[in-house]
């Protein structure tokens, strides 16, 4: 099997995607913490509850959030050929806003959507999300790769970018800064995620993994 499309010279340092995989095993202590809360006083179930969509952004954003993004930097170096040329400048244009956005995010969730943590969480998430689509967006645009692979994680950055959008839309009418339906912006949030930014990196990275774990050449 020839692996000639990999370029393993351009992978990122080591402490860069670490550092993301160590703060989502943080995260997933903070999830444990707030789920132990959760059970010793059960209400009943509901997933508009505070309690419920903090679990779910800790998890989402905490937990699977860091594992994705510490994984996006590493393909999009080592699949795509887009090196980072400043690795400590993009450590914390995106790994430090991400953890404080994501920790205030979900405190104002915990505590009744609160208007102040709201806000303050989603511009940082925004500011890290911007560091990262710029780099991968814009250099997927311009890379000469036109594998599946990098074809499919331009899509599931596009998707996440989506998925930040609707998220800062819910923010806003959840703080009474806009008069939007919440329903729908949540409806399409939740898919955006699964589907547009999820499920689309899931299936770009497997198109290189499975052939290299199968022994096979890479897919058509």
């Amino acid at each position: 099997m020839s692996q000639a499309w990999l370029s393993y010279d351009n992978a990122p340092p080591i402490g860069v995607p670490m550092r993301f995989f160590a703060a989502a095993v943080g995260w997933l202590g903070v999830l444990a913490l707030t789920l132990t809360l959760a059970l010793a006083a059960p209400q009943a179930a509901n997933r508009y509850l505070p309690l419920t969509v903090t679990l779910t952004h800790e998890l989402a954003l905490g937990v699977l959030g860091n594992i994705m993004l510490g994984a996006a930097l590493q393909l999009l170096a080592v699949l795509a050929g887009l090196p980072l040329k400043h690795p400590a400048r993009m450590l914390w244009a995106v790994w430090l806003p991400w953890q404080l956005g994501a920790a205030l995010l979900c405190a104002g969730f915990a505590l009744g959507f609160d208007p102040c943590c709201l806000p303050a969480g989603a511009i940082l998430l925004t500011l890290a999300l911007a560091a990262l689509l710029a780099h991968g967006v814009i250099g997927l645009l311009r890379s000469p790769a036109r594998d599946s692979g990098s074809r499919g994680m331009l899509h599931a950055l596009c998707g996440l970018a989506v998925t930040a959008t609707l998220g800062l839309a819910m923010v806003a009418a959840l703080t009474g800064r806009v008069d939007w339906p919440l329903l729908p912006l949540l409806h399409s949030h939740v898919l955006w995620a699964a589907v547009g930014w999820l499920l689309c990196l899931l299936i770009a990275i497997s198109q290189t993994v499975v052939p290299m774990f199968l022994i096979t050449p890479p897919y058509p």
